[in-house]
């Protein structure tokens, strides 16, 4: 095979997500993953099922150190540190690397650890579920293309972003959409990704939450908590491809009614009915993995508590995910609407 084009770093749902999507365009790939992973990724081999489609193999080399000019890094956010001293650092400019995390530290860690690489982040749009090593199920026909979002930190960068070889690379196998604002497209990924903790907490798929009478309530609720935070933090919210700052805004302003319907037509575009939609927290519990719960809910409460103030259901959902990852029993919906209105005397773990 010829020298990669592309390093992926991490053969989790979004690096194997990427790694099929680029590969299928005819571009070069590499998945990059520590050395006790390969000899058993090298015998399962990498694998994707799309909908209604049979599973197939990825065709991307399995590797262990990252030796393509263009790196996407796809580890959780509290692997990112090691994973970033481990692939990047000690590159230049010929390097272009694409921190693909969720939460809001991910770029700064990169900046810190790499600071001469040509850097940028991307926000993840697609849905992907991961549960067995080296394997994939994605959100889209045989034919759709992923789409991502990617900017940098620094504007002027951003306008002639298109032209760059990274750029270029990437749009061959997936939709590239320019964001203007980094950092606010960050925090728009976050306050929607909040709920992700709801699915975890309960151990329940997206489609049960939202059936359930009170679920969309615990939806906008968990987000009208992140908005809130976001504006006692002066924040300017980005344009993401599924979520507007106007949209987002109209989620925190109207009537509880008006507002739910409003999630629950945005939900209705993304929840399949041949696919659980799990979320990335979920994944991790089912995998008995670390979960990032800490860099995305938990940021919420700890950011709210500097300013004074109060995020109860983000701060239950923290505390819930948490004791899972400890040995305890999924938390119930009732349980989470006390925490929402305020019941500090209820637990959040299920009796």
């Amino acid at each position: 095979m010829s020298a990669p084009e592309v390093s992926i770093v991490g053969a989790g749902a979004v690096g194997l997500a990427l790694a099929d999507a680029l590969s299928r365009s005819g571009v070069r790939v590499e998945v990059v993953v520590r050395k006790e992973r390969e000899r058993d990724l090298q015998q399962r081999g990498l694998w994707a099922k799309r909908l209604g489609c049979s599973i197939v193999p990825i065709r991307a080399e399995i590797a262990t150190l990252a030796s393509a000019p263009v790196v996407l890094m796809t580890p959780k956010t509290y692997a990112l540190p090691q994973a970033i001293e481990m692939y990047c650092r000690g590159r230049g400019q010929e390097s272009a690397i694409v921190v693909c995390q969720n939460g809001l530290s991910a770029d700064a860690v990169l900046k810190r650890a790499a600071p001469n690489v040509d850097a940028y982040g991307a926000i993840i749009t697609f849905t992907a579920t991961s549960l067995k090593p080296g394997e994939v199920e994605i959100l889209c026909g045989e034919r759709d293309r992923l789409a991502i979002g990617l900017g940098s930190d620094d504007e002027a960068k951003n306008v002639g972003m298109r032209q760059t070889p990274a750029y270029q690379l990437l749009a061959r196998g997936v939709d590239v959409l320019p964001v203007k604002s980094l950092a606010g497209a960050r925090w728009s990924k976050l306050i929607v990704n909040l709920n992700n903790a709801l699915f975890a907490a309960t151990n329940l798929p997206a489609r049960r939450i939202f059936a359930h009478p009170f679920g969309p309530w615990l939806v906008l609720t968990v987000m009208r908590e992140g908005m809130l935070v976001a504006k006692a933090s002066q924040v300017k919210l980005a344009k993401i491809p599924w979520a507007s700052p106007m949209l987002m805004r109209l989620v925190a302003m109207l009537p509880d009614a008006a507002a739910i319907a409003l999630v629950k037509r945005q939900a209705e575009k993304v929840l399949s009915q041949e696919m659980e939609m799990l979320g990335s927290t979920l994944q991790s519990l089912r995998r008995g993995e670390p979960t990032e719960i800490d860099e995305l809910n938990g940021a919420i409460v700890r950011i709210g508590e500097s300013l004074g103030l109060k995020t109860p259901l983000n701060a239950a959902l923290t505390r819930a995910v948490n004791a899972q990852s400890r040995g305890g029993s999924a938390t119930t919906i009732d349980a989470l609407i006390a925490a929402a209105l305020g019941d500090d005397e209820v637990s959040t773990q299920a009796a």
